[in-house]
This record gives structure tokens, sequence and C-alpha cells, in this order.
């Protein structure tokens, strides 16, 4: 439509004209990803999706993570905390993979954090034969009765500050597919000081890469 009306109005001014551009950039990109994202999950559901692993620092593999998205966080002002021990343990994941989930658990996290006093808080820690992951903010939060959905695909949270949605409703759909893969679990929880929501899940420690690939073998079986 806005391309439409930029081809039909040869007197728009420059600045609208610009101004309708960018609008439409922005939707081409936004229709790009939700195209990735469900060829992505399509993948995963059928099957034909592998991992692709090494072994890893998984404490510098969330620092990694957590420094790309720092800007946006500066920006915003909102007060991010890293709670990561020194020596956290090492494990065969796919690198791509698992960045993928920490990135979008921490995108969301932005988005859906208080939008005047925002608060975002990564934890890590060794639990037993896995590395336990939590990413919590300070936003509206997620239901109790919402909690069981949120990672059905195209499954929006309704009880949000924002006037409507955002995104594709697949990132966390994904997430639960990646972090199924490697064997691990992936769930709800409240947030910071019991307000807002925190996505935790789980990794397991594997120690050689064929105990991984095994798992994936007989899940697909």
């Amino acid at each position: 439509m806005q391309a439409e009306i930029i081809h039909d109005d040869e007197a728009m001014p420059t600045e609208d004209r610009e101004m309708f551009l960018q609008n439409v950039i922005s939707d081409c990109d936004r229709l790009t990803r939700l195209i990735g994202n469900v060829l992505d999950l399509e993948k995963y559901e059928s099957g034909s999706q592998r991992l692709q692993l090494r072994k890893v620092d998984l404490k510098l593999l969330l620092e990694e993570c957590s420094l790309g998205i720092k800007p946006l966080i500066h920006r915003r002002k909102i007060d991010f905390e890293m709670d990561v021990p020194e020596r956290l343990s090492s494990t065969y994941v796919d690198v791509d993979k698992v960045k993928q989930v920490i990135t979008n658990l921490l995108g969301n996290a932005i988005k859906f954090c208080d939008p005047v006093a925002g608060k975002i808080r990564l934890v890590a820690r060794k639990k037993g034969d896995a590395i336990f992951v939590k990413i919590e903010d300070n936003g509206h939060g997620i239901a109790k009765e919402e909690r069981e959905f949120v990672f059905d695909k195209f499954y929006q949270v309704k009880n949000q500050t924002r006037k409507k949605p955002t995104g594709s409703g697949l990132g966390l759909a994904i997430s639960q597919n990646i972090v199924k893969m490697h064997r691990g679990e992936i769930w709800v929880e409240e947030g910071i000081d019991g307000k807002g929501a925190a996505i935790c899940f789980t990794l397991p420690l594997y120690t050689v890469k064929k105990n991984l690939l095994h798992a994936q073998d007989i899940d697909r079986g």
C-alpha cells in the first residue's frame, strides 16, 4: 500500500517520500525474518534440522551474547545484571543455535521490561549434570494460565503494556526446539522480585560429543 502511494504521488515532498520508503524497507525486513523463522521451524518440526556441535565455554558464550545487546540496553537505560560464576562449565552445543536462544530471550526481556525503570538479570549456574540459565525482567509478566502456551508457534502474550503484540510469535517456539534438540528443558517463571517474567532453560553437560549425537538419534527414532 505504501509503495503504491509513493508510486502514484509524483509530487510527494521528499521528506514524506523518505518516510514511506523507510516504512516499506522495515516491512520487507519483517517479512524476510518471518519467512526465515517459518522455514526454520518447519525444519525443527520435521526432524531435518541437525546440530553442528563443538565444545564451548558457556560463560564466554553468555558474555558474547550479552555484549551484542548492550548498546540497546544502554540506549533504553535498562539496568542489566549478569550473575554468572567465574568458572562455569564447558559442553558440546551448536553454538549458533544456542546464541539464537539467548539473544532471542534477551531481546524479549528488553521489549517487555518496565519501560521507565527497566531491569534485566541473566543468571547461570551449574546444577548437577546440566547448566541452568535464567533471563528475567521486571515487566508486566506472563499470567500463569498463559505460561504453557507461550512456546506455541504464533502465540502472542496478551497481558502486556504494549498496545499491540510485536514480533512473529515464533521466537520462543524456535528456542524451545533448539533447547529440546540439546536434550534440555525450557519453561517460564516469575521475574525479578516476583514481577515480570523469567524464561529458564537447561543444557545438559556433555563430556563427549557422541553422547549428544546419540541422544539426537534416539529422539528422532
